[in-house]
């Protein structure tokens, strides 16, 4: 041990002459060899052996934990070399040894940080608060199935509203939302269809309402619309036994509207009665 002058330092040296610390006048510290605290022999730059846990920063900068309770995993947190930096475990029962011990080579990351601050979870994410993304040109959620072979009705990302079962604590899906195939997928051909689900008292998850990829919409059950029904295309299709009427006047022949004169010299019902038999008619005339 001995006193610096000429810059106010405190130098350690061990027998062969060799500083080991060297204390500078300002309050820094400068070690030759490793910082060990605790118990056992130092593997990282950085060891601290605690009566409940160990803590280690090794020769790339990444530090790792491990609770004295768990004997084979570590945790760690990473700056990679391409910039990321990385957060997760490493399968390692040596804490004391060298190589792996020393370094965690084979890791396993949990999340992952980009250098563009994008993260990437590993596996499945639990928020007990609400969860809120935004951007100044509106938000995306992007729900998207890992596959370079996708075909038939192959699901591609749902959402299931849950909630828990009164007697066991569980969580049970009610409804559901599923991005569905629509076909088989090829380069610039993408068919997908949408599906609405809901349970009843019992049983699975059913679908109320498939969107198709022509655009199609099919209802499983009823539809009730509060409001006006406009259908613009060019045929009415219902498949049904029984038409009920509110209105006693059905209007027919509405596009005489304009101009208004009559253009079209007829108009009426028509009853289907089979084919190759007379329909019967009942038909106004605008000539007589």
């Amino acid at each position: 041990l001995s006193q610096t002058d000429g810059d106010n330092a405190i130098v350690v040296r061990n027998a062969a002459g060799t500083t080991n610390i060297q204390l500078q006048g300002g309050g820094n510290a400068t070690f030759a060899g490793k910082i060990h605290v605790g118990s056992g022999t130092p593997n990282g730059f950085i060891d601290v052996h605690a009566n409940n846990g160990n803590w280690r920063v090794n020769d790339y900068g990444a530090m790792y934990f491990r609770n004295s309770s768990n004997a084979t995993h570590e945790n760690y947190i990473h700056s990679r070399s391409d910039g990321s930096l990385s957060i997760g475990r490493v399968a390692e029962s040596d804490w004391t040894g060298t190589g792996a011990g020393a370094y965690a080579a084979t890791t396993y990351d949990h999340v992952k940080f980009d250098t563009s601050s994008n993260a990437t979870f590993a596996s499945a994410i639990i928020a007990n608060g609400n969860i809120t993304s935004q951007t100044t040109g509106g938000a995306t959620l992007n729900l998207r199935r890992d596959d370079t072979s996708i075909s038939g009705t192959n699901t591609l990302g749902s959402i299931a509203f849950q909630g828990d079962d009164p007697t066991d604590g569980t969580f049970n899906t009610g409804a559901a939302i599923f991005g569905k195939t629509d076909g088989s997928w090829s380069s610039g051909a993408y068919p997908g269809q949408l599906l609405l689900q809901t349970r009843n008292t019992s049983g699975s998850l059913v679908t109320a309402l498939t969107l198709a990829k022509d655009q199609n919409a099919t209802f499983a059950g009823d539809l009730t619309v509060t409001g006006n029904l406009t259908v613009d295309g060019t045929t009415t299709t219902l498949n049904t036994q029984t038409v009920e009427v509110e209105d006693n006047i059905l209007q027919l022949n509405t596009t005489e509207g304009s101009p208004d004169t009559a253009t079209a010299a007829t108009s009426g019902i028509s009853v289907y009665r089979g084919d190759g038999v007379t329909q019967a008619s009942l038909i106004f005339d605008d000539g007589d």
